[in-house]
């Protein structure tokens, strides 16, 4: 790699909502040059990156005197010897050079809009084009590890594509706008998925028949794993039965196959544990016995405050499984335990299940009719769920709780957050309507006004049905963008 260079950057120092500008001498690395020598990020790193940019960005836009930048692209930026992003000062006599590649028509083509070939003019818009253009280069150029998970990337392609479209209704009009739709970082889920664990327990040593099994693929892998579990044996190893146990784990929890997680756990004789597990797998599989599994999962807890040398992630795992069993139950006390068993799972810091466990409580919560408590726990769920159809289920759920529980502004606030996020979403622009016409202490007008912001910004939601019987009830009339109350003209 190319030893690093001096650069005059922008030093950027903010002030009472204003921002000064001045310059400063760093040695570094052109960004595009770092990227080609570290093609693969961390994931927080490159969080870090984006974000960098947009701050610097939006600061930039409010100094007085230096209102656009108009070189957003990744060559006018420097990767510093300790790491920090910084935008040059293309002013400077130093950057010269620099300023001359930033203009070359290569570099233009891929980062102003066509209609504007050329750096002739600054403006903002132009700044957020080349801002979307940078963070879209960033993304394809370099590999995060871990990857970007679904949810992230869709977050991400919306602000490309609203940093991109600019005569579109939906464009950036600031760039402190894109900073509120930046994805935060959020520390990878471990991947628990079957074949890597699996592969972890050969790496280990486990071995079977009196050989380590090796696989050339996966699915030869658990194959061979599976086929050595079955056989026969006059006495189970130390080593099969704690494979047993792992397995009927990885089959309850990962892949929801509640048969064949009962007969691994069957497999283990003469531990109390397993006995229990193997109930409460039958009992998950459908064939359901509500005292015998209630007894199975109180023995299990017992069982579990005894291993006093299992390690915290098998104890966790254990108790995900308990509060599953207890979440398939009717009675009110049920719904206590579920709530306490997650309390335990929580505090031992899960890492992969979070969504799944505040689910679960902030369920049970909505069956013992805690409202407040239960929209609580599924706004929290919010902060882990990655799947965007759950998540926005959840909002829906969340926002219906807090006003069942007088919570009205809250569920208000907690709904427009819903609708930045899910801007297509009729539902939650129908149920954020529906709270505000409930509320007799809101006049009437500013009903009519926050319908037709709502028809506005998505004028799918006169068509839908929901929103049709809403309004009839309340005595609306919606025609295209007028919107006014049945008898007035």
């Amino acid at each position: 790699m190319k030893e690093k260079e001096e650069y005059d950057v922008l030093r950027l120092i903010e002030h009472n909502q204003v921002c000064y500008i001045s310059s400063e001498c760093q040695k570094g690395c052109i960004l595009p040059r770092w990227l080609k020598y570290h093609p693969c990020v961390e994931k927080k790193e490159m969080f870090e990156m984006i974000g960098s940019i947009v701050r610097q960005l939006g600061q930039i836009h409010r100094c007085p005197n230096y209102p656009c930048y108009q070189y957003v692209n990744p060559y006018s930026m420097i990767m510093s010897e300790d790491k920090k992003l910084y935008f040059l000062d293309l002013n400077a006599k130093r950057n010269l050079e620099q300023l001359r590649i930033v203009q070359r028509r290569t570099i233009r083509e891929h980062f102003l809009p066509p209609e504007e070939p050329y750096y002739q003019r600054a403006s903002v818009e132009l700044d957020i084009y080349g801002l979307g253009k940078t963070i879209q280069y960033l993304l394809s150029e370099a590999e995060t590890d871990p990857l970007l998970t679904k949810s992230e990337e869709i977050k991400f392609q919306k602000i490309i594509s609203q940093c991109l479209n600019r005569h579109s209704k939906k464009s950036f009009h600031n760039v402190s706008e894109i900073q509120k739709m930046l994805p935060e970082y959020k520390k990878q889920k471990k991947n628990k998925g079957k074949v890597r664990k699996i592969v972890l327990t050969i790496m280990a040593g486990v071995i079977l028949s009196g050989s380590v099994i090796v696989g050339k693929g996966d699915g030869e892998s658990i194959e061979k794993v599976e086929k050595s579990t079955k056989e026969p044996k006059q006495e189970m190893s130390v080593q099969d039965e704690i494979l047993n146990l792992e397995l009927g784990r990885i089959y309850f929890l990962e892949l929801e196959n509640y048969e064949k997680s009962k007969v691994y756990f069957e497999n283990v004789k003469q531990n109390k544990l397993a006995e229990s597990m193997a109930v409460i797998s039958k009992s998950m599989s459908g064939d359901i016995q509500e005292q015998k599994l209630r007894k199975a999962l109180e023995s299990a807890e017992n069982e579990l405050l005894l291993q006093e040398n299992m390690n915290q992630q098998d104890k966790t795992e254990y108790y995900q499984c308990v509060l599953r069993g207890y979440s398939i139950l009717d009675e009110k006390t049920d719904a206590e335990n579920v709530i306490r068993i997650g309390e335990i799972c929580l505090k031992l810091e899960v890492l992969d299940k979070e969504t799944e466990i505040l689910g679960l409580t902030a369920a049970a919560y909505e069956r013992l009719e805690k409202y407040e408590e239960a929209g609580f726990w599924y706004e929290e769920q919010l902060k882990y769920e990655e799947e965007v159809e759950t998540k926005e289920e959840i909002y829906k759920k969340a926002v219906t709780l807090y006003e069942q529980a007088g919570q009205r502004e809250h569920a208000l606030e907690l709904c427009r957050s819903g609708i930045e996020e899910f801007k297509q979403s009729s539902e939650l622009r129908t149920i954020y309507i529906r709270i505000l016409l409930k509320d007799s202490n809101i006049e009437r007008s500013l009903c009519i006004q926050n319908i037709k912001e709502q028809l506005n910004d998505c004028p799918e939601l006169e068509k839908e049905e929901e929103f049709q019987k809403l309004i009839k009830e309340h005595g609306i009339i919606v025609k295209g963008e007028n919107v006014w109350e049945q008898g007035e003209e």
